[in-house]
């Protein structure tokens, strides 16, 4: 199944159905529209199959919104039936699926309204689950404190679950709050499976397991897992940008940024691929590229300036390294900056000793990027360190060889 994200595309513009199954290698697509009046919605739908352009099967359904989640059940077992396949939820996503939504708080929610939609409805499990992924993005980038930040993914992960045990999402939040927070890599690793085991096709989960993959040091099987995340929504520049992070750190710096234009191709604004772009021409020694990117588009400012301190002290320009590392210290003195991307900064300048004092304090904050420091390739030179070693068996992890 198709992620919605990539499916949206083609809401407006008319595409022949041939022409969809082959951009998105599917043999049937559902075609259909939805009509709100109020509380009541009207969802006409028809499977098509893709080969002759034949339509199969064709329902209209009216109900009330609040049973919204019944009724995508109730559609889903008619697609399934179309196609000659049996869907058969368990007791437990039944007895999600019939709990009523109350129509507010899924609106919100559908307009990504996540704390909104809580506050209207405190027992939504899709928002709880969905404000934990937004949160978890923060602590990563370092929006603030991350050790905060983290727990409250944990916070909202644990209560989706608690609401629906059958949230794949919601286990999958958990597992990357588990990643961050004491370096728990037994439980997110239980909890990626489970959510796994809910939800083979959510592309979302598949790319969070790529992140444990990744801090375990199976670089190649996250790079991989990604991949099948972005098949499963092939769309989505986001999920392609974090393809070419999965390959950055796998070493494969050629198909990351090639990755990265493919993403950036899609929207040209993904800061996200930008960066990864300038870190995979950082390590082709492509200094000029890699610093363009870095000046590119806008967010993500405080990673944006370590990297590109680290590509100045790399290409030789050490003042201009130690002018950003001297504005990176001045904010830290009124908003969070990462420990971690100070020490960036010290490794690509060469003081090996106040990189260590940097990385311990990153270990002490749980830095949003510190799990994956034993593949971050702007390391590799501290590999022979006692030091680095010993903070990776601190952290309980294993060197990149």
């Amino acid at each position: 199944m198709i992620a919605s994200a990539s499916v949206r595309q083609y809401k407006g513009p008319k595409k022949r159905i041939k022409e969809i199954g082959r951009d998105l290698r599917v043999a049937y697509v559902v075609d259909g529209s939805v009509r709100r009046d109020r509380n009541r919605v009207r969802i006409s739908a028809k499977l098509i199959r893709v080969q002759d352009e034949v339509q199969v099967w064709a329902e209209t359904y009216d109900r009330d919104l609040d049973q919204i989640l019944a009724l995508q059940s109730e559609v889903a077992q008619s697609v399934a039936q179309g196609i000659e396949r049996t869907l058969k939820p368990s007791p437990q996503v039944r007895l999600a699926l019939a709990r009523p939504v109350n129509p507010q708080a899924y609106e919100a929610y559908l307009r990504g309204e996540h704390e909104k939609a809580i506050s209207i409805d405190p027992n939504y499990a899709p928002a709880q689950a969905a404000l934990a992924g937004e949160l978890y993005f923060q602590g990563l980038f370092g929006a603030g404190a991350p050790k905060e930040l983290f727990l409250k993914v944990q916070r909202a992960a644990t209560r989706a679950i608690e609401l629906d045990p059958t949230l794949a999402n919601g286990y999958a939040s958990l597992a990357l709050a588990k990643l961050h927070t004491q370096w728990n890599w037994r439980g997110a690793e239980t909890d990626f499976r489970r959510a796994i085991e809910l939800d083979p096709s959510n592309s979302h989960v598949r790319h969070d397991y790529a992140h444990f993959l990744l801090c375990m040091n199976r670089t190649r099987d996250s790079a991989e897992e990604c991949r099948q995340a972005v098949e499963l929504d092939p769309f989505d520049s986001m999920g392609l940008g974090c393809f070419g992070w999965h390959e950055l750190l796998a070493g494969d710096f050629r198909k990351a940024a090639e990755v990265s234009r493919r993403a950036l191709a899609l929207d040209a604004s993904n800061v996200w691929a930008l960066v990864v772009m300038g870190w995979a021409y950082e390590q082709l020694g492509r200094y000029p590229e890699a610093l363009s990117a870095f000046k590119t588009g806008k967010g993500l400012s405080k990673l944006r300036t370590a990297a590109l301190a680290h590509v100045f002290a790399r290409s030789g320009n050490r003042s201009g390294a130690e002018e950003l590392l001297s504005d990176l210290l001045e904010k830290s003195k009124s908003q969070y900056v990462s420990a971690y991307d100070i020490a960036v900064v010290h490794e690509g300048l060469g003081n090996a000793d106040r990189t260590f004092d940097w990385l311990n304090k990153a270990y002490e904050e749980e830095s949003g990027f510190m799990p994956y420091l034993n593949v971050d390739p702007r390391f590799k030179p501290l590999h022979a360190d006692g030091r680095y070693q010993g903070l990776l068996r601190r952290m309980g992890l294993t060197p990149s060889a």
